[in-house]
């Protein structure tokens, strides 16, 4: 049996197709992690307890999601001793997602929260996982090589484009690649402002190709 090392909370059982990216990501890892619902405005005393206690439990990390007023991570990272990662979730009564970001984005001096992106569930699993390696050379192994695979998926993205001019798409110009989160905020609108420049989908990158160079695109 895995040594449990982590704890995923949400506040609603509604937030379960989100943090359960989490889980995943810290099944690769082969990390044990618990999974549980704690609200922190219908259930109070119940998240007063988990909070005090998660420590003596030998849990070494806490990733919390909530969406709208998302009170969880914060109200958790208030009581606990331990690292708190937050999940921002777009819930069905979200103002577009930025009211649980900045719930708990904004923290207080002395109460920080590691916060990831809206919805970015995997990135707090990932994480969990380098804060539990610090004191765990085999899973610190095991994040060396995912971050080798991650980058052998660009590079392969990268050698899959040809570069011959013979299709019209490169013709010499220069190559950027960027992360998939990025096409609706920075590449899709370059690629509508930017004559000759197309954008296509690689299998986990964003590929931009042009006639010009592309320095800091905004």
């Amino acid at each position: 049996m895995k040594k449990l090392c982590v704890s995923i909370i949400m506040g609603s059982n509604s937030d379960m197709p989100i943090m359960k990216q989490a889980a995943e990501i810290l099944d690769f890892f082969d990390i044990g992690y618990e999974i549980d619902i704690v609200s922190a405005h219908r259930t109070p005393q119940k998240l007063f307890h988990y909070a005090a206690n998660a420590h003596k439990r030998d849990i070494q990390v806490i990733i919390a999601g909530a969406g709208g007023a998302a009170h969880l991570p914060g109200m958790v990272a208030a009581i606990s001793p331990l690292p708190v990662i937050g999940v921002p979730i777009k819930s069905s009564n979200s103002i577009d997602g930025w009211d649980s970001v900045l719930s708990i984005l904004q923290m207080p001096n002395g109460v920080p929260v590691a916060t990831v992106a809206l919805n970015g569930s995997k990135n707090a699993g990932i994480l969990a996982a380098q804060i539990v390696s610090v004191g765990n050379p085999e899973i610190r192994e095991k994040i060396i090589n995912y971050k080798k695979y991650l980058e052998k998926q660009v590079i392969d993205a990268a050698s899959a484009i040809d570069r011959s001019g013979k299709d019209g798409f490169f013709n010499g110009g220069t190559l950027v690649i960027a992360s998939r989160h990025s096409k609706e905020t920075i590449i899709a609108p370059l690629c509508e402002r930017e004559p000759g420049v197309r954008c296509i989908v690689a299998e986990d990158s964003i590929v931009v190709s042009g006639q010009k160079t592309l320095e800091n695109p905004r």
